[in-house]
C-alpha cells in the first residue's frame, strides 16, 4: 500500500505503507469486541470517490451507507465483503489503527450486527508487512 496521506488523516493513517496481503499472512488471535469499538471508522474518510485512486480520503463510509453519497464500487465491495474474516487493526502510539476490513465494519454495520471480529497485533509486526521493494 503506497499513500500520500493528507494533512486532516495523518491521525487516522498510520505513517508506514504495509501489504495488506503480509497483514493477511500473519498468524494472530482473534477476539470479539462491540462493533461500536470500531464504529469510528466509519465516520472517517478512509475511501475515495475514484475507484481507480484509493488515496484520495475523500469518501467517509457513513455516507456511502446513508446514502448520501453514491458509490456503486463501495457498496458492491461491502456486499461482497466476507465477515467470516476479521478485521486487522494494529496498536502503535497506544491506539488502534486499521490495516484492513473497513468494508467488512461497514457491512456489518448495514445488517444490525452488534460484534465484530478482529486481530489486533502489536506494532512488533511492521517489519514484516513491509511492502516487498
Amino acid at each position: 500500500m503506497s499513500k500520500n496521506v493528507p494533512e486532516h488523516m495523518k491521525e487516522l493513517v498510520l505513517p508506514f505503507d504495509w501489504d495488506v496481503k503480509r497483514v493477511w499472512a500473519l498468524e494472530a488471535p482473534v477476539e470479539e469486541v462491540a462493533l461500536e469499538k470500531v464504529q469510528f471508522l466509519l465516520g472517517s474518510p478512509f475511501w475515495s470517490r475514484n475507484p481507480r485512486r484509493f488515496t484520495d480520503f475523500d469518501l467517509r463510509p457513513v455516507d456511502v451507507l446513508c446514502g448520501a453519497v453514491r458509490s456503486g464500487h463501495h457498496l458492491d465491495r461491502i456486499d461482497e465483503a466476507d465477515t467470516s474474516h476479521p478485521i486487522d487493526l494494529i496498536d502503535h502510539n497506544a491506539r488502534l489503527w486499521i490495516l484492513d476490513g473497513v468494508h467488512r465494519v461497514a457491512r456489518l454495520y448495514r445488517r444490525g450486527m452488534c460484534r465484530v471480529r478482529m486481530r489486533r497485533h502489536s506494532i512488533a509486526i511492521r517489519s514484516s508487512i513491509r511492502p516487498v521493494a
